[in-house]
């Protein structure tokens, strides 16, 4: 950040971190996105996708299948694998 980067590249940024510091980093990207910086950020985790994201790429073993914001993604997707994908991680949670 120092450096002022024209893209912020972030991975797994809230991976191996217990809640609190998971949050803290949430709201250190929020914090940067109302500062106008840029991000890519790769992710598991949807919900936090869906929280940082005004769009998301789905990605399946290196291709990507569908490109929309996240409230389509999660509940109003046209393909079914990708609305059964985020419906069965809605019900484990």
């Amino acid at each position: 950040l120092a450096m002022d980067p024209a893209v912020l590249f972030l991975d797994e940024p809230t991976s191996a971190l217990d809640p609190e510091m998971s949050r803290e980093v949430v709201t250190v990207i929020n914090k940067l996105f109302l500062e106008n910086v840029t991000m890519l950020c790769v992710t598991h985790d949807p919900f936090l996708a869906k929280y940082i994201s005004d769009s998301i790429i789905f990605m399946d073993e290196g291709m990507v299948v569908a490109e929309d914001i996240a409230e389509r993604l999660f509940y109003d997707h046209a393909d079914e694998r990708i609305k059964h994908f985020f419906m069965s991680v809605i019900d484990h949670r």
